[in-house]
């Protein structure tokens, strides 16, 4: 009896130790799977510049993870035509969403001789390297504003003078009346080379009241189809002078 005993416990130890071990294995297989089969997938789906001065902008762009596991450690980068880069990091990008990044900047006065792109690194994933515009490329500056103002219709005049050497895009004058949405000026939109000056107007009914600001918004296409927007033009202190 005493030796069956001891088998028993041995058998019983035996199976223990090999379930433990299966158990293990298991473990370690699903983990592996798991580590595989994770990934972070990024992708810059939209940029937009918006013109703070003639060599100052604000670049902001989004990182898109289309992955199934969240993307951690994250750095956006900005490559400057003159080879200067910028940084900003975020929180982990989690599966299926987008970070927006703001990078602000002033442009060292030295040859243009690179191209401007953005990207993003996040641990091992990174973004296809994304072109972008700078102030160089096109730099768009509101002056200028005239207003015109009716018992029924007010019309705003305000022009867009482009500082920088490539031509800007399908060109849109807005304006925004306090607590409301951006409104566009509707009409054909227009192409603005490089150098050029323009004139935009914006016409609304006065019962409205008076906008806040005007500003005008291109495209890029050499950057894939950026967005680029002028300084902002406020009007309050205009409209109190009248």
């Amino acid at each position: 009896p005493g030796l069956g005993g001891r088998q028993r416990r041995a058998t019983v130890l035996g199976w223990t130790a090999a379930s433990i071990a299966i158990v293990g294995v298991a473990w370690l297989l699903t983990s592996l799977i798991t580590y595989w089969t994770t990934y972070a997938a990024l992708t810059v789906p939209q940029w937009q510049m918006l013109t703070y001065g003639p060599h100052s902008a604000r670049i902001t762009f989004f990182v898109h993870n289309s992955g199934n596991g969240a993307a951690s450690g994250c750095t956006a980068h900005v490559q400057l035509g003159n080879g200067q880069v910028l940084t900003a990091t975020s929180p982990p990008i989690q599966p299926g969403t987008t970070q927006q990044y703001y990078l602000v900047y002033r442009e060292r006065r030295s040859p243009q001789t690179r191209p401007a792109y953005a990207w993003d690194t996040c641990g091992g994933a990174r973004t296809p390297d994304e072109p972008v515009a700078t102030v160089a490329d096109i730099g768009l500056l509101g002056n200028h504003v005239q207003i015109t103002r009716g018992a029924a219709v007010t019309t705003i005049h305000f022009a867009v003078r482009n500082v920088g050497s490539r031509e800007a895009s399908s060109c849109h004058a807005f304006m925004r009346f306090s607590g409301r949405k951006p409104v566009g000026a509707g009409g054909a939109p227009s192409d603005l080379r490089g150098g050029a000056s323009t004139t935009f107007s914006v016409t609304y009914a006065s019962s409205l009241g008076h906008p806040v600001v005007v500003w005008a918004e291109c495209y890029d296409p050499p950057a894939s189809d950026g967005l680029v927007l002028s300084t902002r033009t406020y009007l309050r202190g205009l409209f109190r002078s009248g």
